[in-house]
């Protein structure tokens, strides 16, 4: 199925808060170095829902497991990551920085050239900030304990430190975020932020990352790994983060179906966490549009693949099965192929050529094939040969059409 996609972008910024539901920072445990051997996370996929997300039952059981496992193997330092992101994808923050602790007490003292004992600081680290900024959100955000979050953001920053590009530099933008959430609820009034998420993004950037290209990567890395799906917040601000990815990638068109996901998180009932008095609404003319229509489709084959899945492992987990202990728990899972989407940009830029150059098909391909080999990667071969299959098709067709051709 494919699918075209068109609209104006926006300003840009990343964010990782949400409301209703917790901001998702970094968690560290099995499931997210699977994830990362995938290479980036998809935008696309973290915009419609098509990513991977697991039913409760399939934490408890392994809060179970791993709770026994502890038992004989306490010093098994990986396991203790296994339980407490488990944990806090239950809600049960609690327990999760209380795993956490206990695992910080059987680390060696950090020495930064000890690479195994490096990573498990790092994930000490990264996993307790989460839980604990977590437990704030869940507790109601109140602007009385915001020490909380000034204590996730240290923890946090410790994580960054010992491991500055992990997880696509989600964790780097994470940092500005919680700053945002820090000096907001200070400034907190019944009208509102002085300064919304994207504004102060936009004055505070990254420092590893000035002009933003990186958001859009980090953003969607945040919904994907994390549970910020429905967050009004980081749809909104990956809808003004999109057009700072690479010009050749689709990421670059999907500023209108992020902000379509955002209204759809409001209609349902989600809020922006600082968002107080003011009202947003989508145009009709977006709603109908073709990126509205793309939406609605890409949105529905999302939900049928995620409930074809959820039910797949559900009948799985309750016979007692779990992919941590059985290697063949996947093995009769056929998910349908994801949808793709026409590459719009590479329509528009045919479009300007043909005009620019009328008549002279030569020296269009000409420019595709250096404008693509300049570029390289995957995306410029794409492009590449979506531009060279619609001249193809045009010379054919003209040919047809030509007198010598039917004579």
């Amino acid at each position: 199925m494919k699918i075209p996609l068109h609209h104006p972008m926006y300003a840009a910024v990343v964010a990782m808060v949400f409301a209703g539901q917790p901001v998702h920072a970094c968690l560290n445990d099995r499931d997210t170095l699977a994830e990362e051997a995938q290479k980036h996370p998809d935008i696309l996929q973290a915009i419609t829902g098509r990513f991977e997300r697991n039913p409760p039952l399939y934490y408890q059981m392994r809060i179970t497991r791993v709770e026994n496992d502890l038992q004989t193997h306490p010093d098994n330092l990986d396991e203790y990551d296994d339980i407490a992101v488990a944990c806090d994808r239950l809600g049960r923050d609690d327990e999760a920085i209380s795993w956490e602790e206990r695992k910080m007490g059987r680390l060696p003292q950090y020495d930064p050239g000890n690479a195994a004992m490096k990573e498990q600081w790092y994930k000490c680290y990264a996993n307790i900030g989460t839980a604990r900024v977590h437990r704030w959100l869940r507790a109601g955000a109140k602007p009385a304990r915001i020490v909380e979050v000034k204590q996730a953001r240290q923890e946090i920053a410790g994580a960054v430190r010992i491991k500055p590009n992990a997880h696509f530099g989600r964790e780097t933008y994470q940092l500005a975020v919680m700053d945002w959430i820090i000096d907001s609820s200070s400034t907190q009034t019944s009208y509102g932020t002085s300064d919304t998420l994207a504004d102060y993004l936009i004055q505070n950037p990254p420092e590893s990352d000035k002009s933003l290209r990186g958001a859009g990567t980090a953003l969607a890395g945040l919904i994907t790994l994390g549970n910020a799906w429905e967050s009004v917040d980081i749809f909104t601000a990956l809808a003004a983060a999109a057009p700072h990815a690479s010009v050749l990638r689709s990421e670059y068109h999907l500023s209108s179906l992020a902000t379509l996901r955002a209204e759809e998180l409001r209609k349902a009932g989600h809020k922006s966490l600082f968002e107080v008095g003011k009202e947003h609404t989508v145009s009709s003319d977006l709603a109908q549009s073709d990126d509205g229509r793309t939406f609605a489709q890409l949105r529905a084959e999302a939900d049928r693949w995620q409930r074809a899945r959820t039910d797949y492992m559900m009948a799985r987990l309750t016979a007692g099965r779990h992919p941590d202990t059985d290697p063949t728990f996947w093995a009769d899972y056929r998910p349908a192929p994801a949808p793709q989407l026409e590459d719009e940009w590479g329509r528009k830029l045919h479009m300007f050529l043909r005009r620019r150059f009328s008549g002279n098909a030569m020296l269009i391909e000409m420019l595709i094939y250096l404008f693509g080999i300049s570029l390289g990667g995957y995306g410029a071969v794409r492009l590449t040969q979506f531009l060279m299959r619609r001249l193809i098709g045009r010379w054919r067709t003209r040919k047809s059409a030509s007198p010598a051709s039917t004579s």
